[in-house]
């Protein structure tokens, strides 16, 4: 049986192969028919290429002509470097465009020369604006301190000068008091010798104090017989002054209770109304200028132990004070005390 002839294979294709043939050419046109008739998900799509990026690489952002560092065909797309986790679901791989950075770097360096030298420019304009600015405000600060410097200089001499003209009015004022005081002394001189009037005088007041045995009947504030003449003389010098006339009638501390007097409040002031009423008639003086003041016994100017010192305590005083322009801490002659010149 070993020596039996073999039997050749038959010359050509077999049959069957052709009939493989159609079946796959039928197969595929049916997958090519199935495909034509398919719909494609574009957010499918988009996943299937994220995953794949994820894979293979990340995704340049600036294609640069390097040779590539991926080990397959996917490397022309993406590089083959591990992606690093980040907030955003791409992962990039930095890359430098030397070109590109080199040309934009000389471009910024001639810009930020030219910026710098149009900045030193302005900067030197804008200094010697402020500078000019500056000198103009220096210049006008400098002329409001002149100013103010020469105010306060004519406040000062005006003020030096009214203190000045004011002190010298009062020096004038002070000195027609003392001529005053001294033309009532001389025309009184009688009265004065006598001791039945006293006359008193500072720089601010002249005080006249008359006494009541000179002036009126005991008890009463009825004139005696030529004491009109004697205001006569007195309402004269008066009636050619200046300032405010004060009446003040004084008593002792004896009461009195009559027809005409209830206290010595009331025979006090009514002496005083009516030595005050003659001045105003006898030398025609103002009635504005007076003032008529009853102090009873409140005033005296002895202690009311005597017959004597009783008599020294009733009495009439014309008190001339000088007017609104005197000074306020002046030392005044009051009724009562004792200030001869």
């Amino acid at each position: 049986m070993d020596d039996a002839p073999q039997k050749k294979p038959d010359v050509g294709i077999p049959a069957w192969v052709m009939t493989f043939a159609d079946l796959m050419s039928l197969l595929l046109s049916f997958f090519v028919l199935l495909l034509s008739f398919s719909e494609m998900d574009v957010n499918k799509y988009k996943m299937i290429a994220g995953s794949m990026s994820e894979a293979f690489g990340v995704q340049r952002k600036i294609k640069v002509n390097e040779p590539p560092r991926g080990i397959n065909v996917v490397a022309r797309e993406f590089s083959p470097a591990l992606p690093q986790p980040t907030v955003l679901n791409v992962v990039q791989q930095q890359t430098a465009n030397t070109l590109s950075a080199f040309l934009a770097t000389k471009g910024d360096k001639k810009t930020m020369n030219g910026s710098s030298v149009r900045l030193k420019q302005d900067a030197k304009k804008a200094s010697k604006k402020s500078d000019a600015r500056k000198s103009e405000s220096d210049k006008k600060a400098e002329q409001e301190k002149i100013k103010d410097k020469l105010k306060d200089k004519g406040k000062s001499k005006a003020g030096q000068s009214d203190i000045s003209a004011e002190s010298e009015k009062a020096a004038r004022l002070a000195q027609q008091m003392k001529l005053n005081a001294e033309r009532i002394r001389k025309a009184l001189e009688k009265e004065i010798r006598d001791g039945s009037i006293e006359v008193e005088s500072t720089d601010q007041k002249i005080l006249i104090r008359i006494r009541d045995k000179i002036a009126f009947t005991p008890g009463s504030a009825t004139l005696k017989d030529g004491f009109e003449e004697i205001l006569m003389r007195i309402g004269k010098i008066l009636r050619t002054t200046t300032g405010k006339i004060t009446v003040a009638g004084h008593t002792d501390n004896q009461p009195i209770h009559n027809y005409y007097f209830l206290s010595n409040w009331d025979l006090s002031a009514m002496r005083a109304v009516v030595v005050m009423r003659e001045l105003h008639e006898l030398a025609e003086i103002n009635e504005q200028r007076f003032k008529v003041e009853g102090n009873a016994d409140t005033m005296p100017l002895v202690a009311n132990d005597s017959l004597e010192h009783r008599a020294q305590n009733r009495r009439v005083e014309i008190i001339l004070t000088k007017g609104d322009d005197l000074m306020d801490n002046a030392d005044p002659v009051k009724s009562g005390q004792q200030a001869k010149s």
